[in-house]
């Protein structure tokens, strides 16, 4: 940049502003490190960028995972039953594959009692007289009837309830009256109810059923169970019995839950395509900035690229019958992308579950092995390539940072040197007026006096 001086006032009493022609002379000298600030503008942008693509390929990661557990999406079963209002049922991954035939004979009960006195109006009329005795299992409590505390229904069906025994008591009233229900918590033999009243009690009971375990076959194999859910009879399939029909089988059929693994594969596939969509970005030439991402140049990124796309084309041909990605309804595009046909991917599953398992989890030429190896090294805290990169734009960002800094603390030492030589050169030049007077004052007293002789 050019440096100008008010040469007007050089010759006066006002001299020149030292502090502005300073400051030209320091933005002048500052030119270099204009450069060195647009790369730490770069290096920022690349930053942010492979921290971008680093997240990416994390959740590809995730992903890939989701494919390569022996527990995870294909290891998923599910549980169908060919009469749910008889039976229901449900299965975890220690379900093996087949089918049961599950009869229920009888549902599992709950004990009840219920008062059949037709005297009492309302849950607040006024009763007394005797005394009841409830025992469940090792629980036993005599209730006086009369008490502040128990001389009407609802009183008493409340004091029984702060006892917490494993019974509910409750009040009901229809056309006859107000009765008091007591009835237990779980269903089972275990569980049944006691209830007795003394002879002058004021309320008599009326048991309708007792506390029944659930008797059911499956397989042919008798069951009792204390309530209406079988969870340990078969390894890894819970039952419900939701109704009984004696003699009648109900089949459940264990087989792998598709839509999980259908779930899991198409969300590797989402995950994929974000990553690859990322980088393709990067090497993308804008028409209106004239250039492509901060990226471009990145022989990382691109590697990363390369491997991800080899890996996933070579998954798509095979000179074998097992499947393909191709064959599994999933296809690569013109940017190595890839796209989906649901349709062809569930069919897949359906029709051929284990040799779709076994295209993804053989452990030597699984797909999602395969690619779960190249996760390993791509996502390596240490030696990954985008952690490697990241490390060596910081350190350049440091040394920049470091030159920056001093060369600030060199052009502030500048600055103030040439503030010091310059304001002493203004103060001579401001001073030459006074000294021209001087001089012209003593010219013209040595003029008067010559001319005196």
């Amino acid at each position: 940049m050019a440096i100008t001086v008010n040469t007007a006032g050089l010759m006066s009493s006002s001299g020149f502003d030292v502090q502005g022609l300073v400051d030209q002379m320091i933005t002048a000298m500052q030119a270099p490190e204009q450069v060195w600030k647009d790369q730490q503008s770069t290096l920022t942008a690349q930053t942010s960028a492979l921290q971008s693509l680093t997240s990416n390929l994390s959740s590809l990661n995730s992903s890939v995972d989701g494919l390569t557990d022996v527990l995870g999406a294909f290891a998923q079963r599910t549980a169908t039953s060919s009469d749910e209002s008889l039976v229901t049922a449900s299965a975890n991954t220690a379900a093996a594959f087949g089918q049961h035939a599950v009869v229920v004979t009888s549902l599992a009960i709950k004990a009840g009692y219920y008062s059949n006195n037709t005297n009492i109006a309302t849950g607040d009329t006024a009763i007394s007289g005797g005394s009841i005795t409830i025992k469940i299992g090792d629980k036993n409590q005599q209730i006086a009837i009369g008490n502040s505390d128990s001389n009407t229904l609802n009183k008493l069906a409340s004091k029984i309830n702060g006892f917490a025994m494993g019974v509910t008591a409750s009040v009901i009233t229809d056309s006859s009256g107000a009765k008091l229900a007591v009835v237990g918590n779980s269903t089972g033999k275990a569980n049944d109810i006691t209830l007795t009243a003394t002879a002058d009690s004021a309320l008599t009971f009326t048991k309708p059923g007792d506390g029944a375990d659930a008797v059911a076959s499956i397989d042919g194999i008798p069951i009792t169970s204390a309530t209406n859910t079988i969870s340990n009879a078969v390894p890894g399939l819970t039952i419900q019995l939701n109704g009984e029909k004696a003699g009648v089988p109900v089949t459940v059929m264990v087989t792998a839950d598709t839509s999980s693994a259908s779930r899991a594969i198409t969300s590797f596939v989402n995950s994929y395509n974000t990553l690859i969509g990322a980088i393709n970005s990067q090497f993308t030439f804008d028409q209106t900035s004239g250039s492509a991402g901060v990226l471009a140049g990145d022989a990382s990124v691109r590697s990363v690229q390369q491997q991800l796309v080899q890996l996933v084309a070579g998954a798509s041909v095979s000179s074998s019958a097992t499947p393909t990605l191709r064959s599994l309804g999933i296809t690569m595009n013109d940017d190595g992308t890839l796209s989906i046909d649901s349709q062809s991917l569930n069919a897949a599953l359906s029709g051929n579950f284990s040799d779709v398992q076994t295209f993804f989890q053989d452990s030597s030429k699984g797909f999602a092995t395969q690619l779960g190896t190249l996760m390993d090294s791509l996502n390596d805290s240490v030696r990954g390539p985008f952690v490697v990169d990241l490390q060596g734009i910081t350190a350049t960002q440091d040394t920049l940072t470091d030159t920056i800094n001093d060369f600030e603390d060199r052009l502030s030492l500048q600055r103030q040197s040439l503030v010091d030589k310059f304001s002493q050169v203004n103060a001579l030049l401001q001073e030459l007026p006074t000294t021209e007077s001087q001089i012209d004052a003593m010219l013209g007293s040595i003029n008067t006096s010559s001319s005196k002789k």
